[in-house]
């Protein structure tokens, strides 16, 4: 999967979540700073809009996960914006998640 490649090979912690059917919701399992972080890719030509993001809300109340990222091909309506807002939602397409800095890995070791 590209989406968790490309976090892999930015320092996260990934946990794939298995197939597309039987995954809740849930695409993948981020763990940062102790804080869980789920999930769900959509390859959308089209813009998303605020029910995926409302269904993706669902999922982090009952996933009881910290945060929850809905990442895009394409991406999202004003109405899906507007919904996540103030909420702990990332709304990202393909292109934010490239330009996502990496995690700082530490050493124990000198």
């Amino acid at each position: 999967m590209g989406v968790a490649k490309v976090l892999i090979e930015k320092g996260y912690s990934v946990k794939l979540t298995g197939s597309s059917w039987g995954d809740e919701g849930v695409d993948l399992i981020l763990m940062k700073d102790g804080k869980k972080i789920i999930i769900q890719c959509k390859a959308h030509k089209n813009y998303v809009s605020a029910g995926f993001v409302r269904e993706l809300y669902g999922t982090l109340m009952h996933q009881k996960a910290d945060e929850a990222w809905l990442v895009v091909t394409s991406g999202f309506y004003i109405g899906a914006k507007t919904f996540a807002f103030g909420k702990p939602i990332k709304l990202l397409t393909a292109w934010d998640l490239m330009k996502l800095p990496p995690i700082l890995q530490y050493s124990m070791n000198p």
